[in-house]
């Protein structure tokens, strides 16, 4: 009733329980996909136009379930997002993009932002301590707020 409308109702439907439940198996799964490290970058090459030769990478965050196999982004960061999630899962895609970026000395790399992370006051340092601790060039770096929350 919420999404829909304020101060609206709306009659209960199979479906709304059905949606609850996934959402909770997404929560739980995604802190324990935390935790091991379940989470995989992918890189898509961005190119010059002008000379057709690739000038960074963007940084795609994948997670390959072990039961459900590949679940979108667009499933599970909404979730992130709600549950208090999105920092770690956030820091861990930095990380990981600028640790990867470091074997490519003449591309930069893109990393998806939430509006989430940019909202929290922490963002800043996590940014600089993980330019700081990997030595990246911060101007090799870019950060692409994406739409959400």
């Amino acid at each position: 009733a919420k999404r829909r409308r304020q101060g609206g109702a709306v009659a209960f439907a199979a479906e709304m329980e059905t949606e609850l439940q996934e959402r909770r198996f997404i929560e739980g799964e995604l802190a324990r996909a935390l935790a091991g490290h379940a989470f995989e970058l992918y890189y898509q090459p961005i190119v010059k136009a002008e000379r057709t030769a690739t000038a960074g990478l963007e940084a795609l965050l994948r997670w390959n379930h072990p039961t459900r196999g590949i679940i979108p982004p667009s499933v599970f960061v909404p979730v992130a997002e709600a549950a208090g999630l999105m920092d770690k899962l956030g820091e861990f895609v930095l990380r990981r993009a600028i640790a990867d970026a470091g074997r490519w000395p003449d591309l930069y790399v893109s990393v998806n932002v939430s509006p989430v992370q940019i909202r929290d006051r922490a963002f800043v340092d996590v940014v600089s301590a993980a330019l700081g601790e990997s030595g990246f060039e911060p101007a090799r770096l870019v950060l692409e707020v994406t739409e959400g929350r």
